[in-house]
């Protein structure tokens, strides 16, 4: 099962491209968008709690496991205890314990093909974009739909006229993937 937050765009069929992931992705129980950036890098370490990478429950695969099913019961039980949290922090408090005890194979999925908002918008130095890459980004990384919206625009990663057709579409998002900035 794909699972995806309304604040992602594709710029090419998902399936295709993880259907053609290595194995040890395509037989994870969950196959996540890498989440890390400033304040959660690789090895991020929070309660005790060692994140090999921060993931992003906004856009994962799933597989009908016994595993996945222990950790979304969990993962709701969480959120109903920790109201106010922010959604992420609770996957990721949940998901790497069940990991670390091999009670739950994850895996991030690749960040250069399924980027999230601070990769795409503002580490654009660090991480250049290869536009023939990019599969999906998560406008995500911002606070505010008014902001997230002005962002998405700037960066020509939305159809806004709906007789745009995808190729004038992939023309204007793969010319603003390289000619534009970092987002600040």
């Amino acid at each position: 099962m794909l699972v995806v937050d309304t604040d992602v765009t594709f710029f090419r069929n998902p399936l295709e491209v993880l259907q053609g992931l290595p194995p040890e992705m395509r037989v994870a129980d969950v196959a996540a968008l890498d989440d890390t950036g400033p304040g959660r890098p690789h090895g991020f370490k929070t309660g005790g709690i060692v994140y090999s990478r921060y993931l992003n429950c906004g856009f994962l695969l799933l597989r009908n496991t016994a595993a996945t099913r222990v950790l979304a019961r969990q993962f709701r039980t969480a959120l109903a205890a920790r109201r106010g949290i922010n959604d992420q922090a609770v996957f990721n408090d949940v998901l790497w314990p069940l990991a670390q005890r091999r009670e739950l194979h994850a895996e991030a999925l690749p960040p250069a093909r399924f980027l999230n908002g601070y990769r795409f918008y503002e580490a654009r130095c660090a991480h250049p974009i290869n536009a023939s890459a990019i599969v999906a980004v998560h406008h995500n990384w911002v606070r505010g739909d008014e902001r997230k919206w002005a962002r998405a625009t700037d960066y020509q990663t939305l159809v806004t006229n709906q007789s745009e057709t995808r190729g004038s579409f992939w023309k204007r998002a793969k010319w603003a993937f390289t000619a534009l900035g970092p987002w600040n």
